[in-house]
């Protein structure tokens, strides 16, 4: 090599010295961690006790922000059925969360779905009928409750 080339490579060098932290700031990966905000407010200590076991049940943390998002969406879209029964709900509920969830929570929770039956059945009964305003209120209430404690 002769000495021009030397010359050449001696101050790139010298200037990517200087610059060094410049250079790597540019070319360095910044892993940005998505927060996603559901609107919801911490419920009432009467709607936690009723839905606090569903902390213990789910327990991956990506399954508990999908179920969370999930509820919400439900809770948020009770109000646009203008009749509605009780087991119209219960099938619009499990056929949503199958096209929701697919099978990645199948067999995953042994006592998810006991839970989520009672927290319902408590407020409508086992009988068929038209729910009411209140009742609308209170599984809205208890499904916006379950999406804060997995998010929480």
């Amino acid at each position: 090599m002769n000495s021009s080339m030397l010359r050449v490579i001696g101050i790139v060098f010298l200037v990517a010295g200087f610059f060094i932290d410049d250079i790597v700031d540019n070319f360095t990966v910044i892993n940005e961690v998505e927060v996603v905000e559901l609107g919801l407010s911490q419920p009432s200590d009467e709607i936690s006790s009723i839905v606090d076991p569903i902390d213990d049940i789910i327990t991956d943390s990506n399954d508990r922000l999908s179920m969370a998002i999930f509820n919400k969406i439900c809770a948020d879209r009770i109000p646009n059925w203008p009749q509605l029964n009780q087991q119209e709900f219960n099938d619009v509920y499990v056929s949503a969360a199958k096209k929701f969830f697919g099978d990645s929570m199948k067999g995953k929770y042994e006592d998810l779905d006991r839970f989520l039956i009672k927290v319902i059945m408590d407020v409508t009964g086992d009988d068929i009928h038209s729910l009411t305003p209140e009742e609308r209120s209170k599984i809205i209430e208890r499904l916006k409750g379950i999406s804060w404690h997995l998010i929480k």
